[in-house]
């Protein structure tokens, strides 16, 4: 089972709770976004001020000491690689991940020196499919921060940034100084001035992403004029789908409507 995705357009201010005079200047520049559309851009666009391409921010528990991604915030996400991930596996057999979580240090990465994440544990041949799955996407190198939730528990918040760049030599003080920055103020807002509508419910059946998909679905809009509604791309719309037809097992589009119309809702 993979994990919830949200996007901005699921999360609301927390009641009450405003930054401080003189923090942040990226955290406010975020708070300031009139529309989720806009707060969405504003972290898309530090994201490539950062020099990456493509970022993922998720909650992560290790069970059985096999990190088990529970939710992930999809809107920055590269969508092929993230069905890739859920979809066929990959992260069961990610040795970026499969340390103690006390143990983790930033790491950079590259497709191309898998050593730098498989020196720790040979790798099993399903192992060494992942430097080629990420190389299939168009993804290069990037960044792993582990960020701890709850020093309590084994749950961390893992946050990605990968690129097109080829190697990891471009990474260098500077990149890997903004990107922690990044990091570290994304996980502030998402934990400390926002929240997921219904507060976060879950054991929710479904996001609010998919809620407003199935009723975009019913309003007879393709899959294109409902990307440009919710400020999707087009492969992000493609994988809800793909996981609404597995919920509700059902084979197409066609099934997935009736069944919604005869639910009523």
């Amino acid at each position: 089972m993979g994990p919830t995705l949200y996007t901005e357009h699921d999360l609301v201010p927390v009641p009450g709770v405003t930054p401080p005079e003189g923090g942040l200047h990226l955290i406010n520049h975020w708070l300031d976004a009139q529309t989720p559309g806009e707060l969405q851009r504003r972290i898309g666009d530090a994201l490539r001020a950062s020099g990456f391409d493509w970022m993922s921010y998720g909650s992560v528990v290790w069970r059985d000491g096999m990190p088990i991604t529970t939710r992930l915030l999809s809107s920055h996400t590269h969508p092929r690689w993230t069905e890739l991930y859920f979809g066929d596996g990959c992260h069961a057999v990610d040795l970026r991940l499969q340390r103690e979580p006390s143990s983790f240090l930033p790491l950079a990465w590259s497709v191309d020196d898998p050593g730098g994440w498989m020196q720790h544990a040979p790798a099993t041949p399903e192992q060494a499919t992942v430097p080629a799955a990420l190389r299939g996407c168009g993804i290069e190198s990037g960044i792993l921060i582990v960020l701890p939730s709850d020093l309590r528990t084994s749950e961390c918040t893992v946050v990605c940034l990968s690129s097109r760049q080829i190697g990891r030599e471009w990474i260098d003080d500077s990149v890997l100084g903004q990107s922690l920055m990044l990091a570290l103020c994304l996980h502030e807002l998402l934990t400390a001035y926002m929240t997921t509508k219904g507060g976060g419910d879950r054991g929710a059946p479904l996001s609010p992403t998919r809620q407003e998909i199935l009723r975009d679905l019913a309003q007879g809009r393709s899959n294109k004029q409902i990307a440009h509604r919710l400020q999707l791309s087009p492969d992000t719309v493609k994988y809800h789908m793909r996981e609404l037809r597995r919920h509700f097992n059902v084979r197409n589009r066609m099934q997935l409507l009736n069944l919604r119309i005869r639910a009523g809702q």
